[in-house]
């Protein structure tokens, strides 16, 4: 640029990173945006610049003049034009920022104190993450250390026999033995959110085959039974082993399976930590569907159910339809004294009546526990496979049935205002030696 008009009207035609129409202004900002960008000059003055077109300012310097290493002539007011090693001359392109009024020499303090920000920042940011993991791993092992290790010990060395310590004398389990927990919710919906929306286990039997004994040993839990149940926090955070109802332990967890878990360890550590293999639950919402694959099951009532259905009177024996067995199963309040305790006596009348039918059947055809199955599974969660289920059942189905137990124990109401039954210690451990043990 050799004048001040010159230089004023290559600023507007290539763009002035100002805008400001001060020639002096430019000049200077050209200056600073030169010495910072003596390094990305361009040979080749046809070559296309960033934005497709050539956007450089050319000058050549006057006459008797050598360009500076900075790319300026000798009055630093334009650029210059370079001899190579062939002997060629051409034209330096100098390319001005993509955003007006960004031209900027930065010091090299300034490059240093960016570079220190970063650096600070990542540091930040890893520390960050390392006390996440710990905090992390911390939780995890917590919480396995409070959970109940204790489960029956086992002997060491294949085939050996388990063993229960109960008040205090050690037992031996029978080595032929399975147990499955049935389990029935009173969730009208399969929708679940959160930790604490698993509903309540309103129907808790325990199921003993005894494969030696050829006999089948049933247990009706009562759903006020209290008992050691976990507590998981409003985030799924484990937060300790609660008394509480027994039922309870059904609502937590975020899964229909960590629901049953969480109701199986609360009904193995009420019955001296003894193992149980396995569990089958079916919500309240299915009971329909249920009686409907069994053909409907006929029961004599005892209770007046006639404010919902007109039929259902004391003394009338029907063949329950699938609205009628949801009535029969599920009500309580309002029906005869509106304890649970009635409720679970209509719950063992049903039961006694499915067992005979289903023996009836597969007397008659052995493929009936595979069809039933097969369905029941479509509508249930299990933590057996459906074909281990169909053995255990072709295995059991003419073994001896005892009748269904209940525990001894005590009702009374909580500082909350709601039923608890407090099992007596003396009646579960008999029921476990006699059950469970050799």
């Amino acid at each position: 640029v050799s004048g001040p008009n010159e230089g004023k009207a290559a600023w507007y035609r290539h763009g002035c990173p100002a805008a400001c129409g001060t020639v002096g202004h430019c000049v200077r900002g050209m200056e600073r945006c030169l010495a910072q960008a003596r390094l990305h000059f361009q040979s080749a003055s046809r070559t296309k610049g960033r934005f497709g077109q050539t956007r450089g300012v050319s000058q050549r310097s006057p006459a008797g003049q050598r360009p500076d290493r900075d790319g300026l002539n000798g009055t630093g007011t334009g650029l210059s034009r370079s001899g190579h090693r062939d002997g060629s001359t051409r034209e330096r392109m100098w390319h001005l920022p993509k955003t007006p009024g960004t031209c900027r020499v930065q010091s090299q303090g300034e490059k240093m104190e960016r570079r220190r920000k970063a650096a600070v920042g990542v540091i930040c940011i890893l520390v960050g993450v390392l006390l996440f993991l710990l905090f992390y791993v911390f939780v995890r092992k917590y919480d396995a250390s409070q959970q109940v290790q204790d489960r029956g010990s086992m002997s060491e060395g294949f085939g050996q026999q388990r063993e229960n310590v109960i008040g205090g004398k050690s037992y031996k389990l029978k080595w032929d033995l399975e147990t499955f927990l049935l389990i029935g919710t009173d969730r009208m919906t399969r929708e679940q959110t959160g930790y604490r929306s698993g509903g309540q286990a309103d129907t808790l039997i325990l199921l003993v085959a005894d494969h030696q004994e050829k006999v089948i040993r049933m247990l009706q839990l009562d759903r006020d039974t209290m008992a050691q149940v976990t507590v998981l926090g409003v985030l799924g955070n484990y937060a300790g082993l609660r008394e509480m109802q027994i039922c309870l332990a059904h609502a937590y967890g975020a899964t229909p399976e960590e629901n049953n878990q969480h109701t199986v360890e609360a009904v193995s550590r009420l019955l001296d930590n003894i193992p149980i293999d396995g569990y089958l639950s079916v919500d309240l919402v299915d009971i329909p569907a249920v009686n409907r694959m069994l053909g409907g099951v006929t029961v004599t009532l005892e209770d007046d159910f006639s404010q919902f259905d007109p039929q259902m009177v004391p003394g009338a024996t029907l063949k329950l339809t699938d609205q009628q067995a949801e009535l029969f199963l599920h009500s309580r309040i309002m029906i005869g004294d509106g304890t649970n305790s009635s409720r679970m006596r209509r719950h063992r009348m049903y039961l006694d009546e499915v067992i005979r039918m289903i023996r009836e059947k597969l007397s008659q055809n052995a493929s009936y526990g595979n069809h039933l199955l097969n369905q029941l599974s479509e509508i249930s969660v299990s933590s057996v496979k459906t074909g281990k289920l169909i053995n255990v059942l072709n295995r059991i189905y003419n073994y001896t049935i005892s009748p269904m137990e209940t525990l001894d124990g005590e009702y009374r109401v909580g500082q909350d205002g709601f039923k608890e039954f407090h099992a007596d210690q003396t009646s579960i451990d008999n029921w476990v030696i006699k059950s469970i043990c050799e």
